[in-house]
């Protein structure tokens, strides 16, 4: 199967979208997956060449009119099972829609292809909130993905593109079905759907409640696996099949993520007490951190990093070693916290942070590049380590496309993900001593000589 731009000319930003959908697929395996084989160039455009099954996307069937509930089950189970594959690569594939889903009608076998905006980050922010400039198709996209809900995108973003599709594959069409952008925004946000069952009783109750969790408005009410989603379809098509109805049941049983993830809900520090059980590492954290949420979030992550807190996967509870929390002392501070997590990068990474550190809280690769005196291509390559440790955060997608001819390494711009860790990478990790030193830098503005 061959994928090409439409475009005589393409811009910077098309090339780059169809080397980065082959950088990001290259070796990508599992169920349902679409692989890519190369890149080639033909009359000044990219073209990939991809693994064909034989199918037809979905949104030419659903154009044929609804399809049996039992179909529909099997092929949304089928893409679940793909983006457990898919997120357990590592990725965010941010537009799961049925134009993007390949299905053989023959043998059932499914295919999600486009990786062209996948995401390699475990948390990407959308900081620009005009229509114009969001990524995805505006139907099927989260509220997260819109970015006016001041909240990062993860792989749940997918799962909620997932209810979207299942929503429209169960009753014909869109949970909003709106032309105008910015209502269509609005929607997504704020809006509650009714349910696939008020529209269609014939709709398996189980199964409607099941879209409606996948399309909750918060990431932490949805399902948080595709596997948990895998299981409850799997549930509902071995009733149907056995007895041909849905027997009511618990939802999310089996939706149990062993990776650690700190929410981004705001609570109200006098509204909840802590249960008994948890009270003491809630204490041990709140001294070391005084509640600042990004501080708790950096703990609370070297803690499963190092093994003090680990999930109980036979009790579905999250354990930890009391005493290895409290042995990191009250007087290591966060400077001292985030030293220790730069510490663990390649050196090559860390003298590139520390010199990152000297340009400012936010930097380009450009002038990054004359600083480090490094070419592009390899500065982004050394940076990335720092990017998958969330200690710096691309500004933007431009860094999707480094190498791309056109692309200008100015507009490719970072951002240390607090000015405690930009304060650590100056100083160079813990091994460095601690004497005094000039500040580093808070503007984006260089100048040359030693820092």
């Amino acid at each position: 199967m061959l994928k090409w731009l439409s475009q005589a000319t393409p811009g910077v930003s098309d090339i780059g979208r169809y080397r980065h959908a082959f950088d990001i697929t290259r070796g990508l395996e599992g169920t349902g997956v679409c692989g890519t084989y190369e890149v080639v160039t033909f009359e000044n455009r990219p073209v990939l060449v991809c693994e064909d099954i034989g199918g037809v996307a979905l949104r030419e069937i659903l154009g044929e009119g609804r399809q049996e509930v039992s179909w529909t089950l099997n092929v949304a189970a089928a893409v679940a099972d793909a983006l457990v594959s898919i997120h357990a690569s590592g990725l965010v594939h941010k537009d799961i829609n049925p134009a993007n889903v390949v299905v053989n009608r023959t043998d059932g076998r499914i295919q999600v292809i486009d990786f062209d905006i996948a995401s390699r980050l475990l948390r990407e922010t959308q900081d620009d909130w005009s229509a114009a400039a969001l990524q995805g198709t505006l139907a099927y996209i989260s509220p997260e993905q819109t970015g006016r809900m001041n909240r990062s995108i993860d792989h749940r973003t997918d799962l909620y593109a997932l209810g979207v599709t299942l929503y429209q594959m169960l009753t014909g069409h869109v949970p909003f079905e709106h032309t105008d952008p910015i209502s269509l925004v609005h929607h997504h946000i704020a809006v509650v759907p009714p349910s696939p069952f008020t529209i269609d009783p014939e709709i398996p109750e189980p199964v409607s409640l099941l879209v409606m969790r996948l399309l909750a408005k918060t990431p932490e009410d949805r399902y948080q696996t595709a596997a948990g989603v895998r299981a409850d379809l799997r549930r509902c098509i071995d009733a149907l099949e056995t007895s041909g109805a849905v027997p009511p049941f618990q939802l999310a049983t089996h939706d149990l993520s062993p990776q650690l993830r700190v929410s981004q809900r705001l609570y109200g520090r006098d509204v909840h007490r802590a249960p008994e059980a948890v009270a003491p590492l809630a204490g041990a954290i709140f001294s070391r951190t005084h509640g600042n949420p990004f501080f708790v979030d950096r703990l609370l992550t070297t803690l499963y990093e190092e093994g003090a807190l680990s999930l109980d996967t036979d009790a579905g509870v999250w354990e930890w070693d009391l005493e290895r929390v409290q042995a990191i002392g009250v007087s290591e501070n966060v400077a001292d916290l985030m030293a220790r997590r730069i510490h663990g990068l390649p050196e090559g990474t860390r003298r590139v942070l520390q010199l990152a550190a000297c340009v400012g809280n936010s930097f380009d690769l450009e002038t990054l590049s004359t600083v480090c005196e490094m070419g592009v291509g390899d500065l982004a390559q050394e940076l990335w380590p720092a990017v998958g440790a969330e200690l710096v955060r691309p500004e933007g997608h431009a860094y999707q496309f480094v190498g791309v001819p056109g692309q200008s390494a100015a507009e490719v711009r970072y951002r240390f993900a607090h000015d405690r860790v930009q304060e650590a990478a100056y100083l160079g990790g813990p091994a460095r001593s601690r004497r005094p030193r000039p500040r580093p830098a808070r503007s984006t503005s260089w100048t040359s000589g030693p820092c």
